[in-house]
């Protein structure tokens, strides 16, 4: 891996997005190569800007669930869950049609930065909590899949 991660942030919230292009700016590792303040803009922007991994919130507008992550994951760029949304079962489906990782926005910027880094290199960004719930819900629906026979 050289040079910076680059990723394209993803966030209806000026204040996010100014945040993570200044942190970008004495974060050597790290380059904010573009930014959507819209879901339905992030797909363009990813072809314009070929980054190594997008950076997402998921409340904001143009975001339809998991039809917005497939469309987004579409593009080939591993997709960062950056909310403040909780880790419950509707952030599980978006990781199940195709995100890659997840980091709280109370996270440290270290935190999103190492997460970026994960991602870039082909692994995925879990929390425990967030692992387990996954690993609850794929278990249950191979037991959904199967016939009482």
């Amino acid at each position: 891996m050289s040079g910076p991660t680059r990723v394209v942030v993803a966030d209806d919230h000026p204040v996010v997005v100014r945040g993570l292009e200044r942190f970008a700016t004495i974060e050597p590792d790290l380059d904010v190569v573009g930014t959507a303040s819209d879901a339905d803009a992030v797909p363009a922007v990813l072809r314009e800007t070929r980054p190594h991994v997008v950076s997402l919130d998921v409340q904001m507008p143009g975001m339809v669930g998991p039809s917005t992550i497939e469309s987004i994951a579409r593009e080939g760029v591993p997709i960062l869950l950056f909310t403040f949304h909780p880790i419950d079962a509707e952030l599980a489906t978006l990781m199940e049609a195709g995100a890659r990782g997840y980091v709280p926005k109370s996270a440290t910027l270290e935190d999103f930065h190492r997460a970026a880094a994960t991602l870039r290199r082909g692994e995925r960004v879990l929390p425990r909590e967030l692992g387990a719930l996954l690993d609850e819900r794929a278990a249950t629906g191979l037991g959904d899949a199967l016939t009482t026979r």
